[in-house]
C-alpha cells in the first residue's frame, strides 16, 4: 500500500511538472501573433496586408537618434530568439520552469499584445499628432513588461545552466534593449528634423531631447552592467545599446543630418558624432572587460572551493582577490560553523 502511494504521489508531481499550462500557450500566441504582424505579408497575395514597422517609422522620423539601417537587423535576431523561447518553454522539461512560470507569466503575452496594438496605431495615420502620442506611451508600457520579465527572472531560484540562460533569459534581455531603442526613436519622433512631408519640424527641442536620450542610453547601460542589484551584471543590453548607437552616429553622417544642422549647426552636429561614437565603444569596451573580470572572479571561486575539498595549497598571489563574492565567503563560513547564521 505505501509502494503504491508512494508511486501515485510520485506519478502525480511528474504529471505537474510536465503540464503545460495557460501561460505557456498565451507564450505562443504571443510570439505568432508578433511574427505574423512584422512579416512582410500575412494572408492572401504578398504585400496586400503589409503592415509598416518600426523600419517604415524611423524612415518618416528620422532624428538624430535614429539609427542607420543596418541597425535595424536586430529585429530578426531578437524575433528568432523569440521563436525559440516559444518552442522550448513548451518542451517537458521547460515547460513547468519557474523562469517561465514565475518569471514569464502573461508578461510576454501582455508585451506582444501591446506591442501589437503599436502597429495597428501606427499604420492607423488618422491624426498623425495624436498617434505619436499613443505611440509612445504603447511603447513605453511594452518596454515595462519586458524590463518586469527580467527582473522577475531575476529573483527567481535558477540553475545557472548555460541552456536555461540561452533559451529562457536571453531573449527577453536581447529584446528589451531593443524595445528600448524603439521608445527612443518613438519618444524623439514629434520632434524629428524631417518628417514624412520633408519639413522640418523643432531643431532645438530635438538637439536637447536627442542629448537626454543619449544619457538615457548610458546610464541604463551602466545600471544594468554594474549596479542593478536583481539582474546585474547583463551583458546583453549594453552589448545591444552599444550597437544601437553606433548605428546613430552613422546616420549622422547622413545628408539629411548635413542639410538640417547645416552651416551654424556644424559644431552641434560634429558633437553628436564624436558623443556618439565615444558612448558606443565606451559601452562595448565597458561589458567586454566587465565580462572578463567576472569570469576572471568565478575561475578563482571554482579553484578555491576545489581547494577547500582536496586540502591543497593555493597560490594567488597572481589572482585578483577584489572580486571574489560574498556568496562564496558565506559558503566558506558555513562549512567552517554550520550552526552559525550569516
Amino acid at each position: 500500500q505505501q509502494f503504491i502511494n508512494f508511486n501515485a504521489t510520485f506519478l502525480s508531481k511528474l504529471l505537474q511538472m510536465t503540464s503545460r499550462n495557460v501561460f505557456n500557450y498565451l507564450n505562443v500566441a504571443g510570439f505568432i501573433l508578433v511574427a505574423l504582424l512584422h512579416s512582410s505579408w500575412m494572408v492572401g497575395e504578398p504585400n496586400e496586408y503589409e503592415f509598416k514597422d518600426i523600419t517604415e517609422f524611423a524612415r518618416m522620423y528620422r532624428s538624430v537618434v535614429t539609427p542607420a539601417n543596418y541597425t535595424f537587423i536586430i529585429r530578426g535576431v531578437a524575433l528568432l530568439f523569440q521563436g525559440i523561447f516559444a518552442i522550448t518553454q513548451m518542451l517537458p522539461r521547460y515547460c513547468a520552469s519557474p523562469m517561465v512560470q514565475e518569471g514569464v507569466g502573461a508578461l510576454y503575452f501582455t508585451a506582444c499584445l501591446n506591442d501589437s496594438n503599436w502597429l495597428f496605431i501606427f499604420n492607423a495615420e488618422e491624426d498623425a499628432e495624436l498617434g505619436l502620442f499613443f505611440l509612445i506611451i504603447g511603447m513605453a508600457i511594452t518596454l515595462l513588461f519586458l524590463s518586469l520579465i527580467i527582473v522577475k527572472q531575476g529573483m527567481v531560484n535558477s540553475d545557472d545552466s548555460p541552456e536555461e540562460y540561452w533559451l529562457l533569459r536571453f531573449p527577453f534581455s536581447l529584446m528589451c534593449g531593443w524595445t528600448l531603442v524603439k521608445f527612443l526613436i518613438t519618444l524623439n519622433a514629434p520632434f524629428a528634423n524631417v518628417d514624412e512631408d520633408g519639413e522640418d519640424s523643432g531643431s532645438s527641442v530635438q538637439i536637447i531631447l536627442a542629448a537626454i536620450s543619449l544619457g538615457f542610453i548610458m546610464f541604463v547601460a551602466v545600471y544594468t552592467l554594474i549596479f542593478c542589484p536583481v539582474t546585474s551584471p547583463n551583458y546583453v543590453i549594453p552589448a545591444v545599446l552599444s550597437w544601437c548607437t553606433f548605428g546613430m552616429a552613422l546616420h549622422l553622417h547622413s545628408e539629411e543630418m548635413d542639410e538640417y544642422f547645416g552651416d551654424d549647426g556644424a559644431t552641434t552636429l560634429v558633437t553628436f558624432k564624436v558623443s556618439t561614437y565615444m558612448i558606443a565603444f565606451v559601452l562595448a569596451l565597458g561589458t567586454a572587460f566587465v565580462a572578463y573580470k567576472n569570469e576572471d572572479a568565478f575561475k578563482i571561486n571554482e579553484i578555491e572551493f576545489q581547494s577547500s575539498y582536496e586540502g591543497e595549497s593555493l597560490n594567488t598571489e597572481n589572482l585578483d582577490k577584489e572580486n571574489l563574492h560574498k556568496p562564496m565567503e558565506n559558503l566558506h563560513k558555513c562549512m567552517e560553523n554550520p550552526h552559525q547564521s550569516i
